[in-house]
Parts: structure tokens; C-alpha cells; sequence
């Protein structure tokens, strides 16, 4: 029924393909122009809807980067309640409701840095770029941006997951492609995401020579590494009497993104009680009564509960809903990228490269 569902949807994209590939076609001959600005822009992105990684590789450059950068993030804000530009960082709060789950969660690791939330890239760059404006940002990293083709940028990197990756894809609706795969060539680097650790060189072999690339273009792959669990709220004094996450005999696990079995799989395979899972859609706006019923299972047994970091930055402002006992029994797992094949720092020295 799946496949045939989607065989049906292949006139859709084909018009589809049509209209993307035209706008594309515009920006690459030039027809239409996309500005340019005197300061390192780092876009982060893909050509596939959801699911690719690219909060956690925004993450590790802004980590990497601010070592000796004063860094800048830029994104659309995705699923947030506010209008316009919305800017916050270095000691200016913004919710997730304001900026995004995204910059919200890049603000709880990294409040020194600078973020600006603003569907008008034009924009946000301008306003950080802006002479009344104290502390210009080194670099600038724009995120979800490789179809934001109004602003160029001086570097380019592509995500693709390896459970689903480009070329195996098809253009919306009947697959996940947001524009033709020949959009890859705009690419300076395609970073491979979420691959098994034990992936071999063989396999890394046959994957870069099925992208049909450039021999510019750069390829790297890293995996997902869990880090240990750490409160939702980290100002909370936990009262002895709460139950321990590692002694807990019951894990409940909640996760509102795009892709949560890896989560999910991971926690059951590490965890050595019963592991009830609660799935919400990507970016969830969690409600009264999701929290009126975690309130109700904190009282009742030997349960702790653990979420995503992206869900976490919506929970925070649902802090006065919550009830002591669950604050004390709620964590949070990060994650953090590994690159694969000792590449790491061959990768560092490619983005050096470009900040310059």
C-alpha cells in the first residue's frame, strides 16, 4: 500500500521538481543575485526534510569556533510563536517560544554567543553586522540555509543521514528532498550523520563514490555519542528521598523530534529497568495536560523521567507547571558528534581554511 501511495504522489513531484529547479536555476546563472558579505558565513544544511543532525553540528562548530571567535548564530527559529527578528545571547534570555527549540537549546549550552532568530537571513547578518551595534561577531553561522539562497556563503556544509541518504531519495511529497540531489554540488563539504560506529572503510569507499561529487567536495562521517544524563533544570536541589536515574526500576522517555527510535533504542539497551517510551511529533508544543499526567506518574512508584536536549529548551518554560518531585525526577540526554576514521582534525583544518 506504501509503495503504491507513493507511486501516485510521483506527478506531485515532478511539479515539484519543476518549481525548485527553476528558482535554483535562477540564483546559479545568475539571473538573480545572492549578496555577499565581508565576514567568514558558515551554512549548515541539507537537501532533505528533518532528521539529519544539524543541531548537533551547529552545536560542535559554535564550540569549536568560539575558542577564539566571537560566534554568531542565524536561523528562521522553526515552529516559534514570535513574528520578525528576534535576537538574544550574551546575557539576553529568550524562550523557545521566541527563538525556537533550536537557539534555545544553543543558548542553554552557549549563552556567551549571539543568536538571532529571523526568516530574513538579509537581515539578521545585517543587524549583527550593524555599526551602532557593540561586539561584530567574528563569524557567522547560518543555519538550515542551503535553500536560503538570497545570502552567499563563504563555506557550505551539507548533512545527509546514513540510514536515508540523498541518493536514495526521492523530491517531496513522495520522498523527503527538498529541491533535485544535483543541489549537492552547491556543497563545499557532506558530512555523512548517524552512522553505525562500526562502519568500515569499504563502506565509506562506496557511499562517497555513489554521491557522484566533485573532486572539491569533501566528505566526512561522524556518529551520535550519548554524554551522561544531566537534570532538566540544574539549579534544583534534589530531595533524598527522590529516586536515583541510575537505580531507577522505571524510565520514562519523552521525545518530540523528527527521528526518536536511536534515542529510545539507546536508553532501553543502557538502562537496566523498564523503559516506557512517549512519542510526540517534531517540535511538539507541550501542553498543560502532558504535564498534569507526568505530575501524576512522579507520585506513583520508582519512575524517573528523561527527554531529548531540543525537548528540553521547550520544557524549560513550563517550569511553574511542574510539580516538585517530577523537577527532581526529570534529565535530560545530550548528545555530541564523534567524527569517524581519526578525521576530526581534518576537518578543523578545512574550516580554518574558510575563515579566512
Amino acid at each position: 500500500m506504501t509503495t503504491k501511495r507513493h507511486r501516485y504522489l510521483a506527478p506531485l513531484s515532478t511539479l515539484y521538481g519543476v518549481g525548485t529547479g527553476v528558482f535554483h536555476w535562477l540564483y546559479n546563472s545568475n539571473l538573480r543575485k545572492a549578496k555577499e558579505y565581508d565576514i567568514p558565513i558558515l551554512c549548515v544544511g541539507n537537501i532533505a526534510v528533518g532528521g539529519t543532525g544539524k543541531s548537533p553540528m551547529v552545536e560542535y562548530l559554535v564550540r569549536y569556533l568560539k575558542e577564539n571567535h566571537r560566534v554568531a548564530v542565524i536561523s528562521r527559529g522553526y515552529k516559534r510563536k514570535s513574528r520578525g527578528m528576534v535576537a538574544a545571547g550574551n546575557g539576553k534570555e529568550a524562550s523557545a517560544v521566541e527563538v525556537g527549540d533550536e537557539l534555545r537549546q544553543l543558548l542553554l549550552r552557549h549563552p556567551d554567543i549571539d543568536v538571532v532568530a529571523d526568516a530574513n537571513r538579509q537581515r539578521a547578518i545585517e543587524y549583527l553586522l550593524s555599526p551602532q551595534r557593540a561586539g561584530r561577531p567574528d563569524v557567522i553561522i547560518m543555519d538550515d540555509g542551503m535553500q536560503h539562497r538570497r545570502v552567499k556563503p563563504s563555506f557550505t556544509l551539507m548533512l545527509t543521514s546514513y540510514d536515508r541518504p540523498f541518493m536514495e531519495d526521492k523530491l517531496l511529497p513522495q520522498g523527503r528532498l527538498r529541491e533535485n540531489a544535483k543541489g549537492r554540488l552547491r556543497a563545499d563539504c557532506i558530512i555523512v550523520t548517524k552512522c553505525p560506529p562500526s562502519i568500515t572503510p569499504i563502506r565509506k569507499s562506496l557511499i562517497k563514490r555513489n554521491m557522484s561529487l566533485f573532486p572539491h567536495q569533501s566528505v566526512f562521517f561522524t556518529s551520535v555519542h550519548y554524554r551522561e544524563v544531566v537534570p532538566l533544570f540544574s539549579d534544583h536541589i534534589v530531595p533524598e528521598n527522590v529516586v536515583d536515574f541510575h537505580t531507577a526500576q522505571q524510565l520514562y522517555a519523552i521525545a518530540g523530534i523528527a527521528h526518536p527510535d536511536p534515542f529510545f533504542r539507546y536508553l532501553k539497551e543502557t538502562h537496566g529497568g523498564v523503559v516506557e517510551t512517549n512519542q510526540f511529533s517534531d517540535h511538539h508544543t507541550f501542553t498543560r495536560c502532558d504535564i498534569a499526567l507526568w505530575n501524576k506518574l512522579a507520585e506513583c512508584g520508582d519512575r524517573v523521567f528523561v527527554t531529548t536536549e531540543k525537548d528540553a529548551a521547550r520544557l524549560h518554560g513550563l517550569r511553574n507547571l511542574m510539580s516538585d518531585r517530577l523537577i527532581a525526577s526529570f534529565f535530560v540526554l545530550p548528545i555530541e558528534i564523534h567524527f569517524l576514521f581519526n578525521e576530526e582534525q581534518l576537518f578543523k583544518q578545512l574550516i580554518n581554511k574558510h575563515l579566512h
